[in-house]
């Protein structure tokens, strides 16, 4: 037993050391980018403190998003089940409203939240009043919101492709390489110790992609707030379909 809470006290400190940092590194990475949007120098110790600053106020920006989305996902997952057991037009009717009702409502909240966020680092505001001015933001620029979520979609995509790339590159010679010492060396310790290290080349090749694709749509998140909130941004589809040109 004292094993077992010494092993549970070492992993929640480690949980929670992790959700630190990623929460501090969130709201530094924010403050950097608003510092480059508006030319002025950035000083990593400065953008560190800022994101420890906020830390309280980030983390429970993100634990709402969480709570939200574990919800969201129970509703689907229940209703899919009644649809699974009990098949019945009405109930796949009910189940696609019920997914689309929610997959709506999961793209809205977490959009409300990028912008609450923006707002704890860029205005300094308290959560309360930021998920306020985050909702009036959102109703304000809805579709520029939709616009930027789907291009991100499709850039989410190509990370994809691009992770399976590295997986193919990474991962396969090293399994090729796994089938070659056990038919011609037999040695265990070599084809296991070779095998493992392309997971874990994979691992981190997977962690430095995964870092550098957050860094770039926060990077993006946060110039649109910028734009919306101060000057506001005019959407590429209301630009278009109103367009008129210039009779000669």
């Amino acid at each position: 037993k004292m094993l077992s809470y010494f092993l549970l006290m070492i992993f929640l400190g480690l949980f929670s050391v992790f959700i630190f940092i990623a929460t501090v590194s969130q709201g530094a990475i924010i403050y950097s980018i608003k510092q480059s949007i508006q030319k002025k120098p950035i000083n990593i110790t400065k953008a560190w403190h800022v994101g420890a600053a906020n830390f309280y106020r980030l983390f429970f920006v993100n634990f709402f998003k969480k709570i939200a989305l574990t919800l969201i996902s129970i509703i689907i997952a229940l209703s899919a089940y009644a649809a699974f057991i009990i098949p019945s037009i009405i109930n796949n009717l009910f189940f696609l409203g019920i997914f689309l009702s929610a997959s709506f409502a999961g793209l809205v909240l977490s959009f409300v939240i990028v912008y609450a966020s923006n707002y704890v680092i860029v205005e300094k505001f308290a959560i309360g009043e930021a998920f306020s001015a985050a909702w009036e933001l959102f109703k304000n620029h809805w579709i520029v919101s939709f616009e930027v979520g789907i291009l991100l979609l499709v850039f989410n995509l190509f990370l994809g492709v691009f992770i399976a790339l590295g997986f193919v590159l990474l991962v396969l010679p090293a399994i090729l390489i796994w089938f070659v010492f056990i038919l011609i060396i037999g040695s265990e310790i070599a084809l296991n110790s070779g095998f493992v290290a392309g997971l874990a080349v994979f691992a981190m090749y997977l962690m430095l992609a995964g870092a550098m694709f957050t860094i770039f749509t926060t990077y993006i998140w946060t110039y649109i707030f910028m734009k919306m909130h101060k000057i506001g941004v005019k959407s590429r589809i209301v630009h278009y379909l109103s367009y008129k040109p210039n009779k000669i």
